[in-house]
């Protein structure tokens, strides 16, 4: 997508742009060893426009200049035949190379993607887990947790499709930014803009928790659909990928210490979650106006791990 994004922090993302392993949402990456991460195919756009450019012009010239020198039989004929081929020839190739240029070539589908498969059984020890973490903090619930989850996935895919590290410092941990912020300068470095277009959740759900006496972890998998493909950063031209909406899955892990709690707006990622002023961070994590490093967890929930568990390509 080259700059446009619209953005809806319900469950749709709308369009990430006319522009990116995930969390990047178009990029895939731990606090260790992750990744970017490419979740669709990159085949279709060559294969198209070369069936294009070259079955239509080819047959269709052919055929046209067959009948018409037959029914002419003359060289005049013949002349005037050779310069239809090539005007037909000439139109094709700029039209091909208009649509292309306007990332028409790439390949489109009508058919639906599949649904998310249904939420299995929950392990008894996720619950147990998670009615430890709120007899510490009576004002967390799950459907609080899962809305800062779609906020800080919103947040982090924009961040990677607009190539601006800086937002989503606002939600990763001190490793998976460092990463994420390598493969933004990667990827901006290769002249490539990721484009998640049509990005939207389908569903999200926790699938574990983790607690002890320091820490607090919760995995929810995000169950995602988009059309996934990069462009040229100068001239939006597609370069991978295509426009078909495919389904992918990730888990995202936010981790906290065990002795933060809920506070009001907690999840927003719009104040700090210790001196609740406007969220303002350095590259380290430090709050302009308190000078706490609040991305450690220490406050409030950060994301700490991206696992991708499918993707349809």
């Amino acid at each position: 997508m080259t700059s446009l994004v619209r953005v809806d922090l319900g469950q749709n993302l709308a369009a990430v742009g006319a522009l990116p392993a995930r969390a990047g949402g178009g990029q895939s990456s731990n606090s260790g060893s992750r990744g970017s991460s490419s979740r669709s195919s990159g085949g279709s756009s060559s294969g198209y426009g070369g069936g294009f450019g070259g079955g239509y012009g080819g047959g269709y010239g052919g055929g046209y200049s067959t009948g018409y020198n037959s029914r002419s039989g003359g060289a005049g004929s013949a002349f005037g035949g050779l310069v239809c081929i090539l005007l037909i020839v000439v139109v094709v190739v700029a039209l091909f190379v208009m649509f292309k240029r306007q990332g028409l070539t790439t390949a489109t589908s009508d058919i639906p993607p599949p649904p998310p498969p249904p939420p299995l059984p929950r392990n008894p020890e996720v619950d147990e887990a998670l009615e430890r973490i709120r007899q510490r903090d009576p004002a967390f619930d799950e459907a609080g947790f899962l809305n800062g989850v779609t906020i800080s996935f919103n947040l982090v895919q924009r961040a990677w499709c607009e190539q601006l590290p800086a937002e989503s410092r606002k939600v990763m941990a001190d490793g998976i930014w460092l990463r994420h912020r390598t493969q933004i300068e990667e990827m901006a470095g290769a002249g490539r803009k990721n484009v998640l277009e049509d990005l939207h959740i389908g569903r999200s759900e926790i699938v574990d928790c983790v607690t002890d006496a320091d820490s607090d972890s919760i995995t929810a998998r995000i169950h995602a659909y988009c059309r996934d493909y990069d462009v040229d950063a100068q001239s939006g031209e597609v370069v991978r990928g295509d426009r078909v909406v495919r389904l992918w899955t990730e888990d995202w892990t936010f981790t906290r210490s065990s002795s933060a709690t809920t506070k009001t707006g907690s999840g927003t990622r719009q104040t700090c979650p210790n001196c609740g002023a406007p969220l303002d961070l350095d590259a380290s994590g430090t709050c302009a106006y308190c000078k706490e490093m609040v991305m450690a967890g220490a406050y409030d929930w950060v994301l700490s791990r991206i696992e991708q568990v499918y993707s349809n390509v």
